[in-house]
């Protein structure tokens, strides 16, 4: 896989269990295939790949946020930085839950 500015190792796919705040305020899990880089600090979500592996809602992109919305009627709004426009969603993963 070709990274913004030098290559990158992909050895393998995974399945990985984010959990996020709602916008209710509830907690939510979400659990889709990722590609492994072993010394990725950062983590991408494509919203778009996400809904169409489990085909249970969809994603509505706005100019400062994008919203997921479940066929549960679950939300989440994830605002974009004024700064860079990108946008991010601090999320724990089931490991760091368990702590």
């Amino acid at each position: 896989m070709q990274g913004l500015s030098e290559s990158i190792d992909v050895p393998g796919k995974g399945t990985v269990q984010w959990i996020v705040d709602l916008d209710n305020g509830k907690l939510k899990t979400i659990e889709t295939q990722v590609y492994y880089i072993p010394h990725g600090t950062q983590h991408l979500l494509s919203p778009q790949d996400y809904f169409q592996q489990k085909t249970q809602g969809h994603d509505v992109v706005e100019s400062d946020h994008i919203q997921l919305h479940w066929t549960s009627g679950d939300v989440l709004t994830i605002p974009s930085d004024p700064v860079n426009n990108l946008l991010i969603v601090k999320a724990m993963n089931r490991k760091e839950q368990k702590q």
